[in-house]
């Protein structure tokens, strides 16, 4: 019997499809309004997070000092400029940037975090665009601009905050100016939006076929979707989470030197005490140093800048020494240190320097992690491949409180650390793997690692590496060592012009340089060593030290300035960069414009009195 539907049937499946639309039409503007407001809150947060680690290094003097473009030479802007660049590029901002009222009562930019070669670069003294005035001038009467939604333009969704700059610390004080932020938000939109459209759809679907269905299927997406905004978030987080943790890492020995410098000062007639105040010193100045060069030397990797150099070496003699880097800390936690090799062919063609740095890190990295009178072996071994080629294999075991299986994807990741509880009490930067894992790749091989926790660590790789024999390793030494070490009476009589605009560098400096014989004569910027020098007598310096960022004209046009002076020493006085620049092209501009090297600080003065000998006939 066929079977028809009556009007009452109609009426109530019709009201049902009324009430299941309308019940999952709420649904879906629940869910789209509660992920809207968790995106615009994520938001909220990153920005108050920069604003808070950027409010104390801006402060009235650095505001006051830029006007207009005049003033982009400054050491202030350059400084200030290259603090927000840095933190642009650490924390994923698309524009950061400071900006003030000038006498007309405009509002002008003053500092941009952007590159300083992009299309887009704001430079001093600009007046801001018309739209963004009213929101800037609540800022300026002390009132922190964090919207609840996100701006459609042209090129884009962005999320745009401003926060009033004090005077005084901790947010008080005069308003002197405002830091303003724009995040590109396309990406954030379209997670958090298109998951909460696609959510209700799936649901709505599921619901037509079986309620239960659609419950489960519900769930399941909802797991995804949470799983999904906990990997963004730690993703967005991992370099807030490092900015804070260098921080941290970077204040303990700064506050050592504080603090040792204190008790060395109000204990100067005590020689014993003093001289253990510097010791410490020397080693919280070590670590920090260290601390320094790791971030130095992911950012050279992440950006490309890092190189691999190809030259000779002898691998028994590159173990031997990290024997010897690594002793100390063997025997501070009395750990059984085991060192085995054996080679067939130990001259080699690769990157000394690289490798041992991969070698220190993760030898490094076992003895911290292993409990004192623990057990650490390196093995080494190489094999053969053909006349010309050797694989060398590398393995380091610890039997310290290893990796949890969950951790050990993230291990070499940079801004990663594992996260087990143990491992909060040990210090560093995170970096190490990370840097060792890149380095090892970028010489053709693959850094892996089998851990468990409580029973330790093995961390292995393999290099292929060109083979030669002892003669040819010998006459490249030969060739190496063709300039005699550094002969410090050579030293002794001559005049160097040291141009340098911090006065404590200049006194360190000029100490060191004196106790060696050296007459030294000061320049607290590039014009006034420009001045000297095109004043002095022919072969009156011997040689020049020139800081790159000084005031009124640094050290690249100084330099470049002295070359086109008619001064007969003009082309061949030696000048050596001593910068805090320690970038490779750094390096590559200082000797672009005219330098014959460049030391970076904080000065290794052995370095710098061999590269004076190098240079000085």
């Amino acid at each position: 019997m066929k079977y028809k539907l009556s009007k009452n049937d109609l009426l109530v499946a019709g009201l049902t499809a009324l009430i299941v639309l309308f019940s999952f039409a709420l649904v879906f503007f629940y869910n789209y309004q509660q992920t809207h407001d968790d995106m615009i809150k994520s938001l909220q947060d990153r920005a108050l997070a920069i604003y808070n680690s950027v409010n104390s290094n801006l402060n009235i003097k650095s505001f006051d000092a830029v006007k207009n473009n005049k003033d982009m030479n400054s050491s202030i802007y350059k400084e200030q400029q290259e603090f927000l660049n840095n933190i642009r590029h650490a924390t994923g901002v698309r524009y950061l940037y400071t900006a003030k009222k000038n006498s007309k009562g405009e509002i002008i930019y003053l500092v941009d975090g952007l590159d300083l070669r992009a299309d887009d670069f704001a430079f001093p003294g600009t007046k801001l665009e018309d739209e963004v005035i009213p929101a800037m001038e609540r800022a300026l009467e002390s009132k922190v601009i964090l919207p609840d939604s996100i701006i459609k333009t042209n090129w884009g969704k962005i999320f745009v905050t401003y926060f009033p700059i004090h005077a005084g610390e901790n947010h008080r004080g005069k308003v002197i100016g405002l830091l303003g932020m724009e995040f590109d938000a396309n990406h954030q939109y379209d997670t958090y939006l298109k998951s909460a459209i696609f959510t209700p759809i799936v649901a709505i679907i599921t619901c037509l076929f079986a309620m239960f269905i659609m419950v489960k299927f519900y769930r399941k997406i909802t797991d995804l979707y949470n799983k999904a905004t906990v990997y963004a978030q730690n993703a967005s987080n991992a370099k807030g989470r490092f900015l804070s943790n260098i921080s941290h890492e970077m204040r303990t020995p700064l506050n050592a030197i504080s603090g040792m410098t204190r008790i060395g000062k109000e204990n100067i007639d005590d020689k014993k005490e003093v001289t253990q105040c510097f010791e410490k010193i020397d080693t919280s100045v070590n670590y920090l140093t260290n601390l320094i060069n790791d971030v130095l030397d992911i950012s050279r990797i992440e950006s490309g800048k890092t190189k691999i150099e190809n030259r000779p070496f002898n691998l028994d003699t590159l173990i031997k020494n990290i024997i010897t880097i690594i002793q100390n800390q063997t025997n501070e936690k009395e750990i059984n240190f085991i060192c085995k090799y054996d080679l067939k062919s130990p001259y080699l063609i690769g990157d000394e320097l690289h490798l041992q740095q991969i070698l220190v890190n993760i030898i490094g990295n076992a003895i911290k992690y292993t409990h004192n009178k623990g057990k650490v072996e390196v093995i080494i071994s190489d094999d053969n491949i053909d006349n010309n080629k050797s694989k060398v294999n590398f393995t380091i075991s610890d039997n310290g409180i290893g990796i949890e299986a969950k951790q050990l994807p993230t291990i070499f990741k940079a801004f990663e650390r594992a996260d087990n509880a143990m491992e909060q009490q040990y210090k560093g930067t995170g970096l190490g793997l990370a840097i060792s894992y890149n380095l090892v790749k970028m010489m053709g091989g693959e850094l892996k690692v089998r851990s468990e926790v409580d029973k330790g660590s093995n961390f292995f790789f393999d290099l292929e590496l060109n083979k030669i024999n002892e003669e040819e390793y010998d006459r490249y030494i030969k060739l190496k060592n063709k300039y005699p070490n550094h002969n410090i009476d050579k030293l002794r009589g001559i005049k160097i012009l040291l141009a340098e605009d911090n006065e404590i560098n200049r006194e360190i400096s000029k100490y060191v340089l004196e106790q060696n014989g050296v007459i030294v004569e000061e320049a607290v910027d590039g014009k006034e060593a420009l001045y000297k020098f095109e004043q002095s007598k022919k072969d009156y310096y011997s040689a020049i030290l020139m800081d790159i960022k000084m005031p009124v004209m640094d050290g690249h046009e100084a330099t470049k300035a002295i070359r086109n002076l008619p001064h007969p020493n003009a082309k061949d006085i030696p000048i050596i960069a001593v910068s805090a620049n320690a970038f490779e092209e750094d390096i590559e501009r200082s000797l672009m414009c005219g330098m014959n090297d460049h030391i970076s600080k904080p000065i290794d003065f052995d370095d710098l009195i061999k590269a004076l000998d190098k240079y000085i006939k």
